[in-house]
Order: C-alpha cells, then sequence, then structure tokens
C-alpha cells in the first residue's frame, strides 16, 4: 500500500505506543516489527510516544 502511495521513499518513520515498561506488549511488538523491518528495503525508525499521551 505505502509503495504505491510512494514509490520513491527511502524511509519508514512508525510512531509506537506499547502499554508502557510493565505490559506484555513491548515485546511482542518489537518482535514483529523486526520481522518486517527484514522484509523491507527501507530505513526503519521507531519514534515512541512518551506515557500518557496517547488518551
Amino acid at each position: 500500500m505505502g509503495a504505491d502511495h510512494c514509490p520513491d521513499a527511502t524511509r519508514l518513520i512508525t510512531t509506537a505506543e506499547a502499554g508502557g515498561s510493565n505490559s506484555h506488549l513491548p515485546r511482542g511488538f518489537k518482535v514483529k516489527l523486526a520481522k518486517r523491518a527484514a522484509t523491507i528495503v527501507l530505513v526503519n525508525t521507531v519514534y515512541h510516544t512518551p506515557p500518557a499521551t496517547s488518551k
């Protein structure tokens, strides 16, 4: 989908919020992100949103 809209893109920027440091989600998110990043040919930058800003 993204490649169709931005075929000349060289970077992928992801903004993520994974439920805080005590959540079970951060580990799963990191594993899935690493697997996805290995399949694309873009520089992948992840920015984490600060706590309590997603509400």
